[in-house]
C-alpha cells in the first residue's frame, strides 16, 4: 500500500514539475518575442520620426505642393529628405501593401514599403497595422476623410501614425488557450513644420 501511494505522490510531483517547466518555457518565449518586437518597433519608429517631420522640406521653402497623395494606408510627399547640398527634392512614399509577408508564419502581417526618389525598401517586420490619420487642426479629434482631396491635402496640420507589429511565430500560453502572436504597438502624432502654414 505504501508503495502504491508513494508512486502516486511521485507521479503528481513529476506532473507538477512538468507543468511548471512548461509555464516557464511559455514565459521565456513571450519575453524573447516581446523584446524582439520592441526593438523592431523602435527601429521603425526612428525612421518614421526622421521622415514625416520633413514633409515639404527644402532649404528655400520653395515647394508649392507638399503632399502628393494621402490615404489611410499610404502617403506620398515631397522633401529634400536627405538635406542634400544640391537641394534636390525627392518624392517620398510610405505604403502598407496588401501583399502578405510570406517570410513569417503570421497570416496577419503585410509588407510596408518606403520609397525615396525611386529607391524602394521593403520592410518586413510583422506589421499588421499601419494607419495614417490626418487632421486639419492642431490637437484635432476628428480625422479627415481619406483619401484626401486636394483641398484637404492643403489643410493638413498633423499626421497620426498607428503602428502594430506582431511576432513571426505564435506561442501557446497553456493547453487551454489558443495560439497567440506577441504584439507591440506605437502611436504618434506628427506636426511637420512645413504644414503649419497650410490652410
Amino acid at each position: 500500500m505504501n508503495l502504491i501511494s508513494g508512486s502516486i505522490v511521485s507521479g503528481m510531483v513529476l506532473l507538477t514539475i512538468g507543468m511548471m517547466n512548461r509555464g516557464v518555457n511559455y514565459n521565456s518565449q513571450d519575453i524573447t518575442l516581446s523584446s524582439i518586437k520592441q526593438e523592431q518597433k523602435i527601429e521603425l519608429s526612428e525612421v518614421l520620426s526622421h521622415d514625416l517631420p520633413k514633409i515639404g522640406y527644402t532649404s528655400d521653402n520653395s515647394l508649392d505642393t507638399l503632399i502628393a497623395y494621402a490615404d489611410e494606408k499610404s502617403i506620398a510627399y515631397y522633401s529634400n529628405i536627405d538635406n542634400s547640398a544640391d537641394g534636390s527634392v525627392e518624392l517620398v512614399t510610405w505604403e502598407l501593401t496588401n501583399e502578405a509577408d510570406v517570410s513569417t508564419d503570421n497570416p496577419n502581417d503585410y509588407k510596408l514599403v518606403r520609397t525615396v526618389g525611386g529607391t524602394t525598401t521593403n520592410i518586413s517586420l510583422g506589421i499588421t497595422t499601419f494607419t495614417l490619420n490626418y487632421y486639419d487642426k492642431l490637437g484635432g479629434t476628428t480625422p479627415l476623410t481619406t483619401p484626401l482631396s486636394s483641398a484637404d491635402m492643403d489643410n493638413v496640420k498633423q499626421i497620426e501614425v498607428v503602428l502594430v507589429l506582431e511576432s513571426a511565430e505564435s506561442i501557446q500560453y497553456s493547453q487551454n488557450t489558443g495560439e497567440k502572436f506577441v504584439k507591440s504597438a506605437w502611436v504618434k502624432r506628427f506636426t511637420p513644420r512645413n504644414l503649419k502654414g497650410n490652410g
